[in-house]
């Protein structure tokens, strides 16, 4: 089943590496969600040779939607298709 485990203050949560700072408010939910989402796709790329087609497909996304989140975290045009 589907379940939010929330820790109590002072035990760091180790599977999600900056969520304190997010519960601190030291940054915002977003900020953390665009890095998180910024390094798997600076991953996906490395694990494809910079490949967009194959880091896309490692994903599940399409090339159009990968597109758009390289953007979105300001990864630009890298890698070929």
């Amino acid at each position: 089943p589907n379940s939010l485990i929330i820790y109590e203050q002072g035990r760091p949560d180790d599977r999600f590496p900056g969520a304190e700072e997010v519960l601190q408010g030291k940054i915002s939910l977003d900020d953390y969600l665009l890095q998180q989402e910024k390094e798997i796709l600076e991953r996906a790329l490395e694990r494809t040779n910079n490949h967009k087609s194959k880091a896309a497909a490692l994903l599940g996304l399409n090339l159009r939607q990968f597109r758009y989140r390289l953007s979105k975290v300001g990864l630009g045009q890298a890698g070929s298709e």
